[in-house]
């Protein structure tokens, strides 16, 4: 490609680079294969519009094009090489057994599809946001109400590119799938540049899509269309309950054009009026920890975040009569990225700047139990200040100080919040959005699909904050080895973090009040359920008994596991523990899974796994471990696998949950 002046260099933000790198990966892929056919002109025509795409990534100013007319000329050369190599690209599959390149070259024509679908769609998208992407005055940053309308416009281009994302990752998936004839997961050996690079492309993929569906739903999350009243629920997650955190405030906050007009925040103790009725409470809560009433601060019990927002909604609604649109929730772990971005904050209740590193000091500090000269009004009034301080701030800085804003950071710090289970949204009155929200995985809904499932929910029902000290892993067998009955063998592993003491574990502390710090130290009392398949059928667990008198409700518990009612399509198991600080624990569950979590076929089996993650946490280590039919083998595996060292029909992997898991091993008998 040949630049020529088309005016000023301007500075330009950086909002498309993964499309950039991604097309990069895609097209350096083909280029091993172009090397191999001598297709020496196409090749540098290529590589010079990767040039141009990386110099845009490196320093915008230097870079005379927009991003959509780059993406455009490269769109048009690629179309130019597919036309001219068409019978090359037609016989590539069947060059697989070349030495070197072959792997390379059997898949130029599907990465060639993809890099044409990405690079077609995301020019599409970049014109429609070039106001946004090029802003005509460099000197002044677009709106939010200006960014909301250029989005609005955009949906058609961003729905199409979403559309062209998905076919982009069946596309890649193609990629890990053995030539006919093959008994094993893994293709034939890429070039080792080509794996370094498919694993880049496989890091970056899911990022943009994960932007794109951002862009989408941004609109009508901040009411560009009409007014919006939406509930924002901030949850402790150093008392880890079911739906992310113990609520500890709420605020109402209205929205229109993308502007917070009005906002309302209470300690969630406020909003409960004990003079109208309330239900009883779940029961655990009332068994382990004796509470008498359900109410707000309580109401995200349910890991199912529709229903624990539906239930806060509802006792909110119980005190103050006013239309709500939708739930947000957030942790101090999404704070902590906020603020990431936007830091410093300057908060008039707190002496010095808020940054990433004292933000998690300072939201504990505000949380500080009362000391004897500090009466708990006093204490709920600092707390109440803070987090009210801390959101205006927040909110001032994104609207009335957009200059200082890094919107891409701040934008994906939001999504990955999102992702990794520390944001949820429910929308209550607009169903298009509720569908958008249930599709991106947002909402916090338990997965509806077919296969294998597994999540474990942990509640502290300790009255403590003892969560930043508990290290949890996971270890999931499944005996395949007979089909009608597969076997799940579970085992839930914690370690307390927190300093030894010769203390015994006291399940409530009276008043003097203890200091967060000290919550912190104390024993862990965790309620775990465990959401499988319904229909599967528990075995045997390990038995984990409370003395009488331990729980200050004075009631034993045996310590067999539980087979809880099935919620939303899941059969639930339960236990509970108590875990003094210092020590590890392990709890296990075995059961047999329904025969319909396997697919079978009359020489495959197909077994499909989805792991969700608990909102609140941070990452949990998993090994997943496979034992297969007699004299079977892995046709495919969407996640690559190891072999256990004394038994080839054991299949192991080991992965950091971060954020929902999903598996598909395709068997052959």
């Amino acid at each position: 490609m040949t630049s020529q002046t088309i005016g000023a260099a301007q500075k330009r933000p950086r909002a498309f680079w993964r499309w950039f790198l991604i097309l990069d990966l895609a097209l350096l892929l083909i280029g091993g294969g172009v090397k191999v056919v001598r297709a020496w002109r196409w090749q540098r025509v290529l590589q010079n519009d990767l040039q141009e795409l990386r110099a845009l990534l490196q320093d915008s100013s230097a870079v005379l094009w927009t991003p959509a007319e780059l993406l455009t000329v490269l769109h048009n050369d690629l179309r130019g090489f597919q036309g001219e190599f068409a019978f090359l690209l037609k016989i590539a599959p069947h060059l697989r057994w070349l030495p070197r390149y072959g792997a390379d070259l059997a898949a130029a024509p599907t990465l060639l599809t993809m890099a044409l679908e990405l690079s077609e769609s995301g020019a599409q998208v970049a014109q429609v946001l070039e106001p946004l992407l090029v802003p005509p005055d460099r000197t002044q940053s677009p709106t939010l109400e200006t960014a909301l309308s250029l989005l609005r416009q955009a949906q058609p281009q961003l729905t199409e590119t979403a559309r062209a994302l998905e076919r982009a990752q069946h596309t890649r998936a193609e990629l890990d799938k053995p030539t006919a004839g093959s008994a094993t997961a893994v293709p034939a050996a890429f070039s080792p540049r080509l794996a370094r690079l498919v694993a880049e492309l496989d890091r970056y993929l899911p990022l943009l899509q994960q932007g794109v569906q951002g862009a989408l739903l941004l609109p009508e999350l901040l009411g560009d269309t009409e007014m919006r009243t939406y509930l924002l629920l901030m949850q402790n997650e150093d008392e880890l309950r079911p739906a992310g955190g113990f609520l500890t405030g709420v605020a109402r906050i209205t929205v229109r054009d993308g502007r917070i007009e009005h906002m309302v925040f209470e300690n969630s103790s406020e909003v409960t009026d004990f003079k109208r009725p309330y239900p009883e409470p779940p029961k655990p809560l009332e068994t382990i920890m004796g509470i008498d009433l359900w109410v707000f601060h309580d109401s995200n019990w349910s890991p199912d975040f529709p229903t624990s927002a539906w239930q806060a909604v509802t006792f909110y609604q119980q005190r103050y009569e006013t239309p709500i649109d939708g739930v947000l929730a957030v942790d101090q772990e999404a704070f902590r990225r906020i603020v990431q971005v936007l830091q410093p904050l300057t908060l008039p209740s707190y002496p010095e700047p808020i940054t990433e590193s004292n933000i998690l000091a300072a939201l504990r500090q505000s949380r500080d139990m009362p000391l004897e000269d500090d009466p708990r009004a006093a204490w709920e009034r600092r707390h109440k200040v803070f987090l009210e301080d801390l959101l205006t701030a927040t909110i001032d800085k994104v609207q009335n100080r957009p200059e200082t804003v890094n919107f891409i950071q701040l934008g994906m710090a939001v999504i990955n919040a999102f992702e990794e289970r520390h944001m949820f949204a429910f929308a209550l009155t607009d169903g298009d959005l509720a569908i958008q929200l249930y599709e991106s995985r947002w909402d916090g809904a338990l997965y509806a699909g077919d296969g294998d499932y597994l999540m474990v929910v942990d509640a502290n029902l300790g009255y403590s904050k003892v969560n930043p000290y508990i290290a949890t892993s996971l270890g999931y067998a499944v005996d395949l080895r007979d089909p009608q009955q597969p076997e799940a063998n579970l085992a839930l592993r914690y370690q307390h973090n927190g300093p030894r003491s010769s203390e015994p574990c006291y399940h409530f502390h009276k008043p003097p009040m203890l200091t967060y710090e000290q919550l912190m130290q104390q024993c862990y009392w965790d309620y775990v359920r465990v959401y499988v398949p319904e229909g599967a059928r528990p075995l045997r667990a390990t038995p984990n008994p409370i003395p009488a008198g331990l729980l200050t409700t004075g009631i034993g518990r045996s310590g067999e596991a539980e087979i809880l009612t099935p919620e939303a399509g899941k059969s639930v198991l339960a236990t509970f523990f108590v875990l003094p600080p210092g020590q590890r624990a392990e709890t296990r569950m075995l059961y047999l899974l329904p025969p319909d979590v396997i697919q079978q076929t009359e020489d495959t089996l197909l077994y499909r796994l989805y792991i969700q993650k608990q909102g609140g946490k941070l990452t949990v280590p998993v090994q997943i471990s496979l034992y297969l039919p007699p004299d079977s083998s892995v046709v495919h595996s969407s996640v690559p696998y190891a072999r256990a060292a004394n038994n080839p029909e054991h299949i192991l992997y080991h992965l950091n949950l971060e954020t929902d898991f999903q598996l598909s091993v395709e068997i052959a008998k």
